[in-house]
């Protein structure tokens, strides 16, 4: 479990590691419905015509359960985020070939 959600059960007086998990979960998937409602466009130009700048990465993202046991095939991940003002999006992509990602940077 990660830190971040130890340090909250904790602060949380939560006992249990399954509500614990499943309150990540929950919020988890909150999130996910609200960006998929809510996309944002960043990057452009600001206020004074001066270019933002964004840095962009792809990473694969999969489970391998206690490092054994099945190979699962896991999904890239392709996102962005501006220097700035720290706004990003990240989308799952099925590749990453330049005719996958580049209507995405465009």
């Amino acid at each position: 479990m990660p830190l971040s959600v130890c340090i909250g059960l904790y602060e949380a007086a939560i006992d249990s590691r399954q509500t614990g998990i499943d309150w990540a979960n929950f919020c988890r998937e909150e999130c996910a419905i609200y960006t998929s409602r809510n996309p944002i466009q960043i990057g452009g130009f600001d206020a004074n015509g001066s270019p933002i700048f964004v840095e962009i990465d792809e990473t694969k993202y999969f489970h391998h359960k206690y490092h054994r046991g099945h190979w699962h095939e896991g999904h890239w991940v392709f996102g962005g985020t501006e220097r700035t003002s720290r706004r990003c999006f990240m989308i799952e992509v099925q590749d990453r070939r330049a005719q996958t990602l580049e209507p995405l940077i465009e």
